[in-house]
């Protein structure tokens, strides 16, 4: 991810509604994972690491 710095920080929580509309105006950027057709979401633990793995390897966003 492109200009995320190894010191910002992050949020997310349990599945359902989402992150409030209070903690998305509140972020300077959105990251979305993308995931294979008939995946509906992740749970916040394998979100965090496929997102700290992309951090950390210099991924490329798609």
């Amino acid at each position: 991810m492109p200009g995320v710095s190894r010191e910002g920080g992050g949020s997310g929580n349990a599945e359902g509604d989402g992150l409030s509309t209070q903690a998305l105006v509140a972020a300077d950027e959105w990251v979305r994972i993308p995931m294979a057709h008939g995946v509906d979401s992740l749970n916040v633990g394998a979100a965090a690491a496929v997102a700290f793995y992309a951090v950390a390897t210099g991924r490329p966003q798609d």
